[in-house]
């Protein structure tokens, strides 16, 4: 069998290890191959990835992830060729499943040890342990049978409360053409780590009566610094608020730069700006398209400033730190 790309990266770092020698290149963003630019742009990320001839995707060693109208396109196609049986076993292949699996699991179990990390001034005892709790709850609905159309059709993944304050009854949906154009771990990552962060983020807890002083800490740097949109006719959680997607951009983000830690170091320069560019190249918006304004920052911002900006992320593709202030959950 195949090996994932998990197993891959962890026993390329063993073996490595096992001779007496552990390489990690440092970062240079200059003098690569394959770049259609000698450098790309540490301050527009978002041209950078959402422009194919900037950064190219095929330099992401673990997959890679189509645009909305490719994987709509091509899921058309198999439609017409496959039968459901057949169409089910391309988009939802064993194999794909057991990866997307992993990879959830590891996501959770991350967000907890971060959770776990925010102590004293962060997060009291009681706090962590109504978050662990939600975020155990949380489940990722993989189909067993064909799902109907918008659901086969969908490009991306959501999450569902469906009972709001309570635990235990939210899940994750992730679209069928979502599964079919999408191989790339660290979007994956992204991806399912920005869904669990929803089943935490101030908007759900607010909505049982309880939030964190240190999300509230985080929500005002946040709007202080610009990131989320505040029009005058904003209802905080109730309409034309960005601040749940804001903060589970912002988690999502924090747990990505924990996997390229765990995952990405022995990569070169070009493979880790792929494997950033592909953790949020479903974000670039397609051609003449209108962003959801009233939930979403538009692609720009969440790109340049909430992965952009973060210190962690602009170190690991040997970027220079960003003069703009890094939000924490902390009061520091």
């Amino acid at each position: 069998m195949t090996p994932s790309p998990f197993e891959r990266l962890w026993h390329t770092r063993w073996a490595v290890l096992g001779f007496g020698l552990l390489l990690y290149p440092v970062p240079t963003p200059t003098g690569w191959r394959g770049l259609a630019s000698s450098s790309p742009d540490c301050q527009d990320l978002f041209t950078t990835f959402c422009q194919d001839s900037a950064l190219p995707s095929s330099t992401d060693p673990t997959g890679a992830v189509w645009s909305e109208n490719e994987a709509f396109d091509r899921l058309q196609t198999l439609r017409r060729q496959l039968s459901p049986q057949q169409l089910m076993a391309r988009i939802y292949s064993h194999d794909r499943v057991i990866e997307i699996r992993k990879t959830e699991q590891w996501v959770r179990q991350e967000i907890l040890r971060w959770i776990e990390r925010q102590m004293g001034s962060s997060l009291n005892l009681r706090d962590r342990k109504e978050l662990r709790q939600r975020i155990l709850a949380v489940r990722l609905e993989i189909p067993s049978s064909l799902p109907q159309p918008p659901v086969l059709l969908e490009h991306g993944a959501f999450y569902e409360s469906h009972k709001q304050g309570k635990p235990g009854l939210s899940q994750i949906r992730l679209g069928g053409a979502y599964v079919l154009g999408t191989t790339s771990q660290s979007n994956w990552v992204f991806t399912l780590a920005h869904e669990f962060a929803h089943s935490i983020d101030p908007c759900e807890l607010r909505a049982s009566g309880w939030t964190p002083p240190a999300f509230e800490r985080l929500n005002g740097c946040l709007l202080e610094s610009g990131v989320i949109q505040t029009p005058n006719d904003r209802h905080e959680c109730v309409t034309r608020d960005q601040l749940s997607e804001v903060f589970a951009d912002w988690l999502a983000t924090e747990i990505l730069v924990a996997w390229l830690d765990q995952y990405g170091r022995e990569y070169p320069t070009p493979q880790r700006w792929a494997l950033v560019r592909n953790s949020v190249r479903d974000l670039c918006p397609p051609p003449n398209s209108d962003y959801d304004s009233e939930w979403h920052p538009e692609s720009r911002t969440r790109i340049n400033r909430i992965l952009g900006e973060n210190p962690k992320v602009r170190n690991y593709l040997g970027c220079p730190r960003s003069d703009q202030k890094t939000c924490r959950t902390d009061d520091q």
